[in-house]
């Protein structure tokens, strides 16, 4: 039996879906060990009236599915038709080796409108639709020589960053940089104990030793499957990359498309994972006020960085998350460009979501309660955390604000500003009653203002409000709950995002720097860096902390990341 009509015979016994009378395309198995093709049956799931049982199409079983909406995720749910997929494979090499069709006519024509090969007999009698365009191999090979051109560089262009990562990971730069950070944070500290520095030597030694002593071992193994992969498609592909091989070219350029997205999720893989290494050194908090006592210097604290990312919006647009709040039970994020407010669990899990015109920023009331200003509306919105989130009642106010916090009598403290009239920030009541205003506050130190875009607000277990000034100032200001000026301080780069936890240490997020720092609340100086270029957030954006749980969106992005401070 020749090799084509093996082929055919294969096809029409094991290989032909019995809804669509063709050869299975990614082929799915039902408990009854029926199989159909990944479309056909999400197509069947839709036309069954019961969200959890549809009936198989053979036997007229009743199946049960998951309760997903879509019932495509419904019959991604079966397992692949591994025997299905394999013999499916083994047909299309003895396809491509003979150059020949299941009729066993030689393949010389290629129809652009149905992506496939077709003999010169099959071209004239079935490829009549409005779409075909059947031409001889040789017109088709110069066709499609620029598309598989451009894949060819993609393919060469994700090659080389693959080798470059593989050699990154094998070299482990990226820990040692990491690891001398935190050897330089030590030092830092450690030049801050100059009075009783003798006294602690001993003890900080001991620390540095362990970071000396720990081994990491980078596991690459998943890493290198992926290159070889990558390496194997790089060279078959340049293999076959010649006038030739016209018949495996245009096979090539069938499914180029498909590759193509198979490329992408490859450099997306490829992404340059955090070369950390696995412990922080934690100072003690106290230890810079009580200069002479003998508490321990710190500890050493494993990295811990977990992330998730948020739902995606009905209309699949990136997310850009303005906010973030954290209380006891749960994490909120908001996207002040569609609106969405989606709750999830303290561990990442999506819990649910609403729709918020013109959200802006957030801060927790309670542990089932968080309110929100809301841009260009005058009104500032109290969404409930209960079995629905929803918005419980809203208050009308005399501006449309921007950064919000809690005062610890209830009160708000608020900002504002809109690039025509003067920044300002106030306090207002619970029920929007305007209570104290500052406008554009003075530098003491000179003519220009200490804020213009008081964009994040945070206040305080004292009360004291901390405020970012997202301009090229780099100002984070304090002010108390009076609206009188404490202290402010310029940084490097421009802050963006500021929250405070219970033990007096603020943290501000630089996304021009990818970092974050953790501040002595008293005078605004840092303390240390808690989230580090190497250790791979991209631009922290929107910051929240609760416990010693650091929650860090990145700016245009759905990741969001849980840090433990």
């Amino acid at each position: 039996m020749s090799a084509s009509r093996l082929a055919r015979n294969v096809t029409e016994d094991y290989l032909t879906c019995t809804i669509c009378l063709q050869r299975f395309r990614e082929p799915r198995t039902l408990p009854c060990e029926h199989t159909f093709c990944l479309s056909c049956l999400a197509s069947h799931i839709r036309t069954s009236s019961d969200v959890s049982v549809f009936v198989c199409p053979v036997d007229k079983k009743e199946i049960q599915t998951n309760k997903a909406d879509d019932p495509w995720a419904r019959a991604r749910a079966f397992p692949v038709d591994g025997l299905a997929e394999a013999l499916i494979r083994a047909v299309e090499e003895d396809t491509r080796q003979s150059n020949v069709g299941e009729d066993g006519e030689g393949l010389d024509f290629f129809c652009f409108g149905c992506q496939e090969m077709t003999s010169a007999e099959n071209a004239v009698e079935n490829h009549r639709k409005p779409s075909c365009d059947c031409v001889n191999l040789q017109k088709a090979y110069q066709r499609v020589m620029p598309v598989l051109i451009s894949y060819s560089r993609d393919l060469e262009k994700i090659y080389i960053k693959s080798e470059k990562i593989r050699r990154i990971f094998q070299s482990g730069s990226g820990i040692s940089e990491s690891r001398q950070e935190v050897l330089s944070e030590m030092g830092a500290f450690e030049a801050s104990l100059d009075d009783f520095y003798a006294a602690c030597k001993a003890d900080l030694g001991a620390l540095k030793s362990k970071v000396a002593e720990v081994e990491v071992v980078n596991d690459t193994e998943s890493d290198n499957v992926l290159h070889d992969e990558i390496a194997k498609r790089y060279l078959v592909f340049n293999k076959n990359f010649d006038d030739e091989n016209i018949p495996n070219l245009l096979t090539e350029f069938v499914s180029v498309n498909r590759k193509k997205q198979e490329l992408k999720k490859f450099e997306e893989s490829l992404e340059t994972k955090p070369q950390k290494f696995p412990l922080d050194f934690i100072p003690n908090k106290q230890l810079l006020g009580m200069i002479r006592s003998k508490e321990r210097c710190g500890v050493l604290q494993r990295a811990s960085n977990l992330q998730f990312r948020g739902q995606q919006t009905a209309n699949d647009e990136e997310s850009n998350y303005y906010d973030v709040v954290m209380t006891d039970k749960y994490i909120v994020t908001c996207d002040g460009e569609s609106g969405a407010v989606q709750r999830f669990l303290l561990d990442g899990s999506y819990v649910d979501s609403m729709k918020v015109e013109n959200i802006c920023r957030m801060t927790a009331v309670s542990d089932d309660e968080i309110a929100a200003t809301r841009l260009f509306k005058r009104k500032i919105a109290y969404i409930s955390l209960g079995k629905k989130i929803h918005i419980r009642d809203q208050i009308r106010t005399k501006k449309s604000y921007i950064g919000i916090c809690l005062l610890s009598n209830g009160n708000f403290c608020v900002s504002f500003y809109d690039g025509e009239e003067p920044p300002g920030i106030e306090i207002i009541s619970d029920d929007g009653k305007v209570l104290k205003t500052i406008l554009g506050h003075r530098n003491p130190a000179g003519s220009a203002p200490l804020f213009l875009i008081p964009m994040f607000l945070a206040s305080t277990a004292s009360d004291k409000i901390i405020v970012c000034d997202f301009t090229d100032s780099n100002h984070v200001i304090c002010f108390d709950d009076n609206l009188d000026l404490v202290w402010y301080q310029s940084f490097p780069s421009m802050p963006c995002c500021v929250t405070s936890d219970n033990d007096s240490t603020l943290y501000v997020s630089f996304p021009d720097a990818n970092e974050v720092h953790a501040l002595h609340e008293e005078d605004g100086k840092k303390m240390r860096t808690v989230v580090r270029k190497s250790e791979g957030v991209k631009r922290p954006y929107a910051i929240t902390v609760n416990s010693d749980t650091l929650v860090i969106t990145e700016d245009e992005t759905d990741k969001i990341h849980l840090i433990k401070v």
